[in-house]
Order: C-alpha cells, then sequence, then structure tokens
C-alpha cells in the first residue's frame, strides 16, 4: 500500500512518448523553490488555494495493482509513442518498497518504465531499482554542495556519486535543472551539468507552490462545513 497524491495522464514532458505520471507522495529534500508542497509529507493532507479558498486533498492510499490499472488504460498510446509510466514525486524512493511493487509490476505488463528522482539515496537502493526501469530523469539542483544544502537541506555528494555511478555502467540518464533565477541560472552549475551527462533538460521555473496552502488532514470537516 503506497500515498499516491495525484496520477496524471497523457503526459509529454515527463520521459519519452505520452506518458502516464504517477506521483508519490513524501520526499527527503526540502527544495526552497518546490512548487509542490503537499508532496512533501507523505501523509494526506489538505491544499488550499489561497486566492479563492477551493480545496482538495492530497494523497489517497492505493495498492500497486489499482495504480496499474489505472496506467494499462493507455497501453495503446505508449505503443505507438514509445511512452509509459514515470513515477515521480514528491521523491518516488521515499516509498521505496511500493516504488519497487509498483516498476515490476509494470515490467510485467511490458510497460516502459522511467522514474524521476533526485538520486538522494543509498547505492545499493539504487542499484537494486535499476532491473526495473527503462529511464532515469535525475533532477540536479545545484553544483555546489554547500549551497545545495542550504537550498534543499543536503549535501549533493550523494547525488553525485549516484550520477557517476549511473554513467559507468552506461544507464539511461537524463538529467532535469529547474532553473531557477537567481539560484541556479549560473554558467558554473550548467556546465557541471553538461559534464555529468549529453543528456540535459531546462526545466522552467513557476510560482505555483505560492499560492497553496498545506493542512491537516483533520481540518476535512471544518473545511466542509465552511461556505467556500
Amino acid at each position: 500500500m503506497g500515498i499516491v497524491y495525484d496520477i496524471q495522464r497523457f503526459c509529454v514532458n515527463d520521459g519519452p512518448g505520452i506518458r502516464t505520471a504517477v506521483f508519490l507522495k513524501g520526499c527527503n529534500l526540502r527544495c526552497q523553490w518546490c512548487h509542490n508542497p503537499e508532496s512533501l509529507d507523505p501523509q494526506p493532507q489538505i491544499v488550499r488555494n489561497k486566492n479563492n479558498g477551493t480545496w482538495r486533498v492530497a494523497g489517497r492510499k492505493m495498492t500497486a495493482p489499482e495504480v496499474v490499472d489505472i496506467v494499462i488504460r493507455d497501453e495503446a498510446y505508449y505503443a505507438k509513442t514509445g511512452g509509459g509510466v514515470t513515477i515521480t514525486g514528491g521523491e518516488p524512493t521515499f516509498q521505496y518498497d511500493f516504488l519497487r511493487e509498483l516498476l515490476i509490476l509494470c515490467r510485467l505488463k511490458k510497460i516502459n518504465t522511467c522514474v524521476e528522482t533526485n538520486a538522494c539515496l543509498p547505492r545499493e537502493q539504487l542499484a537494486a531499482l535499476l532491473e526495473y526501469i527503462d529511464v532515469l530523469l535525475v533532477d540536479f539542483k545545484h553544483y555546489d554542495s554547500y549551497q545545495h544544502k542550504i537550498l534543499t537541506g543536503e549535501g549533493n555528494e550523494l547525488i553525485l556519486e549516484n550520477i557517476k555511478y549511473l554513467n559507468s555502467i552506461d544507464f539511461p540518464l537524463i538529467l532535469r535543472i529547474p532553473l531557477v533565477p537567481g539560484i541556479n541560472d549560473i554558467e558554473e552549475h550548467l556546465s557541471a551539468a553538461a559534464v555529468l551527462s549529453s543528456s540535459v533538460e531546462i526545466l522552467p521555473y513557476h510560482i505555483m507552490g505560492n499560492d497553496k496552502e498545506i493542512l491537516p488532514i483533520e481540518c476535512i470537516d471544518i473545511l466542509k462545513e465552511s461556505k467556500i
């Protein structure tokens, strides 16, 4: 059983082809620019729009077969476009056992698998997943470990070691850079990314997270009774 906070079908920016993106809750980093603050805590929460007061529950318990039943609905599109499923978050490896179960089930169904990760996990755990992953999307947030810790709460030493390991075994890898103005939009960071991978994607920065207020799930009765 895992905690899923969203499933989006017909995605075209989360790996090759048309894909279904499965968002798992929970993250081991705390990026200052995170636009999905509802993804950080592993437990279900309420996301309230600060501008208009509308709200929704982020996070529901699902079994791996339940998730795969949704993913497989679009297998015809995957076959036509070279797509598949992308498991993201949050940080999907935060729910490691559930992620592994999802990947194994997708592999059994012959669904192309992509995982978006910050790669901040022990190499042994990462290596154990690779058998069931076709492509890795690795978020590369800052080249300097000191700045990385200030911005995310953790240094980048383990991340860099894992990226180098993936390169050493020639594993399909795409580095993704959320380019945040005034933080990592600098030549040194982009140059470091180019050295680490021949495949780099630049992600635009947006401020969607600024409009979100995260409330505990216990507030749901109060919100249901409100007129907003």
